[in-house]
C-alpha cells in the first residue's frame, strides 16, 4: 500500500504515490476560511421550554446557512462591512447545555477568549490545541449531564444553562430590524453576546474532540479528509494498473503517428510537418480492458472520410478532434452501437441500467488535457485521469499558469483524481511521453 504525502512546493500542492505518480490536489480549495474561529451572537434561555419556539423563529429569521453575496476573501469569515461573506455554520449545534457555576456571571466570554488562546494552526494547515486534556475531564467540564443535578449540593454549586447561537454577528446587529431584535430579547429575555465558535467543519476525530471545547458540533467522518485520504490510498496492483494505462497511452500515441504518415503517403505528399499527435486510452480499472482508444476511433473516422479525395486528417480540421475527445467519443460510440441491439434504443430500461458514458472508468493520456478537455471529462463521468507530462499553456489539470484545477473545481456536478508522472523520478514512461510532445 502506497501513501500519499505532500509537497508544498508545487504549486497544486502534489502527493507522491510510490514516487513514480503525483496526485493533482488543488491547494486552493483545501482551505474555505481565513480564520479558525468566526464571531456570531449567542445568548442564555432561562426558560428551556421556550427553546423550541426560538428555534423557529430563528431558522425564519436567521438561517445558519452560507449567505449569497459579494465579499473577496480577504473579508471572508470578519465582521466588517455589508458585503462580507459569513461562513456557513450547518457544521455547529445551535443549542449547547454549560453547567454554570454560582460564583461566575451568567456569560462566557472570559472563558472562550481563554480557550480560543490554546489554539493554533501550523504551516500545513493542521489544529493543535496547547492543552491536552483526557475525554473524561473534556465531559465533565465542557459537556454536562443531560439530567439537571437533584441534590442540593449540586444547586449550590451552579446549575445547566441552555444557550443558543442567535446569529452572525453583523446579521444580528446590522442586517435584523431593531425593533424585531427587540422584540426577540424581551419575549426569550435573552442577554445576547459576541462569542468566537469553529468557522468550518472538523476534518478529523482530533479536530472534532478540540473544537467540541468550544462548542457543540456535528460530525461525521465519512466527510472528513482524514477518512478520505484512507480511502484513496493506492494499493500495489493499482500502481502497476497505472503503468500499464501509462504505456497504453503512450502505444496509442505511436499508433497516431503511423496514422499520420500513412494519410500523407497515399496522397503522395512529400513534404509536410508532422504534429505533435498524443495518446490517450479509456481503460476498466476493474477488468483492466482498453475500452477505447484514440487511434481507434481515429481510424473509424478514417474507413468514411480518408479514402475520399478532399478530406483532411481529422486531427488538423477538427479542434474537437483531439485524442481525448476521440477516446470519450469511441465510448459513446460503444454506447450507440449496444442501443442498436433494442427495439427502442437508448429509452430502452435495460439499456440505461448500463453504462453511462465514462463512468467508472480510468483516462490515461499522454499531455496533461487542455480546459475545455479537462471540462469534458468532467461530463463524461470519468474516474480518474493520468497524464504524462504538463501542459504549460492551458493545461486544466494545475499544470498551466492559472494553476486551475477543472478535477476538483467547486460548483461542478462531478469531480474525479488526477495523477500525473513524476518529472523528478525520470522513468522510461516520462521519457518516451517528454519526446512525443516537448
Amino acid at each position: 500500500m502506497s501513501k500519499a504525502t505532500g509537497d508544498l512546493d508545487h504549486p497544486s500542492s502534489p502527493a507522491l504515490i510510490d514516487d513514480l505518480f503525483i496526485e493533482v490536489i488543488d491547494k486552493n480549495q483545501k482551505q474555505e476560511h481565513l480564520e479558525l474561529f468566526v464571531p456570531v451572537v449567542i445568548s442564555a434561555v432561562p426558560d428551556p421550554k421556550q427553546i423550541s419556539t426560538l428555534l423557529k423563529e430563528l431558522s425564519q429569521l436567521l438561517p445558519i446557512r452560507k449567505k449569497q453575496g459579494s465579499g473577496s476573501e480577504e473579508t471572508r469569515g470578519k465582521v466588517s462591512n455589508k458585503n462580507d461573506i459569513d461562513p456557513s455554520l450547518s457544521h455547529l449545534k445551535r443549542v449547547r447545555k454549560r453547567f454554570q457555576k454560582a460564583s461566575t456571571s451568567s456569560n462566557s466570554i472570559n472563558d472562550n477568549e481563554t480557550e480560543l488562546q490554546k489554539f493554533s494552526v501550523e504551516c500545513d494547515g493542521t489544529v493543535v490545541c496547547s492543552e491536552q486534556r483526557t475525554k473524561k475531564h473534556n465531559l465533565q467540564k465542557n459537556s454536562p449531564p443531560l439530567k439537571r443535578p437533584k441534590n442540593a449540593d449540586n444547586k449550590a454549586n451552579g446549575h445547566v444553562i441552555l444557550e443558543v447561537i442567535l446569529g452572525y454577528t453583523f446579521s444580528y446587529y446590522e442586517e435584523m430590524l431593531p425593533e424585531e431584535r427587540k422584540r426577540i430579547e424581551e419575549k426569550y429575555k435573552l442577554a445576547p453576546y459576541i462569542y468566537r465558535v469553529p468557522s468550518r467543519a472538523a476534518e478529523s476525530k482530533k479536530e472534532f474532540e478540540m473544537f467540541s471545547l468550544i462548542w457543540p458540533m456535528l460530525f461525521n467522518l465519512e466527510r472528513t479528509d482524514e477518512f478520505k485520504v484512507a480511502e484513496s490510498m493506492l494499493h500495489e496492483d493499482d500502481i502497476q494498473k497505472m503503468k500499464y494505462g501509462m504505456e497504453k497511452a503512450i502505444d496509442d500515441a505511436e499508433q497516431g503517428g503511423k496514422q499520420w504518415m500513412s494519410y500523407f503517403s497515399q496522397r503522395k505528399i512529400i513534404e509536410y510537418n508532422m504534429p505533435k499527435i498524443g495518446g490517450a486510452i479509456i481503460l476498466d480499472p476493474f477488468t483492466g480492458e482498453v475500452v477505447s482508444t484514440a487511434s481507434n476511433e481515429r481510424s473509424m473516422m478514417a474507413s468514411s472520410n480518408f479514402n475520399k479525395a478532399d478530406s483532411v486528417f481529422p486531427d488538423i480540421i477538427n479542434p474537437l478532434c483531439t485524442p481525448i475527445m476521440l477516446a470519450i467519443q469511441g465510448i459513446s460510440r460503444n454506447e450507440r452501437n449496444n442501443a442498436l441491439k433494442y427495439p427502442d434504443g437508448m429509452a430502452n430500461d435495460e439499456f440505461r441500467k448500463g453504462q453511462y458514458l465514462c463512468t467508472g472508468y480510468d483516462a490515461y493520456v499522454t499531455l496533461e488535457p487542455n480546459m475545455y478537455e479537462s471540462m469534458a471529462l468532467v461530463h463524461s463521468r470519468i474516474r480518474n485521469v493520468i497524464f504524462g507530462v504538463h501542459n504549460r499553456e492551458d493545461g486544466g489539470l494545475g499544470g498551466s499558469k492559472s494553476e486551475v484545477c477543472i478535477n476538483s473545481m467547486p460548483g461542478t456536478n462531478h469531480h474525479y483524481r488526477a495523477f500525473h508522472l513524476n518529472t523528478c523520478c525520470n522513468s522510461i514512461l516520462f521519457q518516451k511521453c517528454k519526446n512525443i510532445h516537448l
